[in-house]
């Protein structure tokens, strides 16, 4: 006899689902799943409670780096300005957190949303060197570091949080390596 098609081999759909985090009480999580047709991929933030799942509306195209700081669900989304940072409190839509140059031509330009102390800390470029920004009530501003390169290294990359004090991986010029940086906050 024949060997049996499993359902595997059909590749009739294809899904994927990214770490998510708890949030007021229900779990968010970002799902994408494409049915074997012609078209992109369907990429969206949802939620569930553990009894029913739904998705979130609004602007959440391709969301990323779920972040809750406070009150407040933070993510990376696209849309006609490139990637910005969104703001959701679960009760109405989710909106534009700061509006960011465009930066659709810069890969991996806005990264690493991080909560330190409270405070939204995150990867930044608008050019070749991607620098540290948090993002406070008035606007988005650049954080000094303290290792070598211009603005105090770029490249910031993997921000953790250890006690009170926010590291991350960052490009140094002056010794042409990556280093392990610490930002000045």
């Amino acid at each position: 006899g024949g060997a049996e098609e499993s359902d595997a081999d059909q590749g009739s759909t294809y899904i994927g689902l990214t770490p998510g985090v708890m949030f007021k009480g229900q779990y968010y999580f970002t799902f994408w799943g494409r049915d074997d047709m012609p078209g992109e991929a369907q990429v969206g933030l949802w939620r569930t409670d553990g009894a029913t799942v739904e998705e979130v509306d609004g602007p959440v195209n391709h969301p990323s780096n779920l972040t809750v700081i406070g009150g407040d669900l933070y993510y990376v989304a696209f849309g006609g300005d490139g990637a910005q940072i969104y703001r959701y409190d679960a009760v109405s839509a989710p909106v534009m957190a700061t509006a960011l140059p465009n930066t659709d031509e810069v890969a991996g330009s806005l990264d690493y949303l991080t909560n330190f102390n409270e405070t939204l800390y995150y990867k930044y470029a608008t050019d070749a060197n991607g620098h540290l920004d948090k993002l406070t009530a008035q606007s988005d501003t650049q954080v000094g570091t303290d290792n070598g390169g211009p603005n105090g290294g770029t490249h910031p990359t993997f921000l953790t949080t250890i006690g009170n004090t926010l590291y991350f991986s960052g490009w140094d010029s002056k010794e042409n390596a990556r280093q392990i940086g610490r930002a000045h906050v």
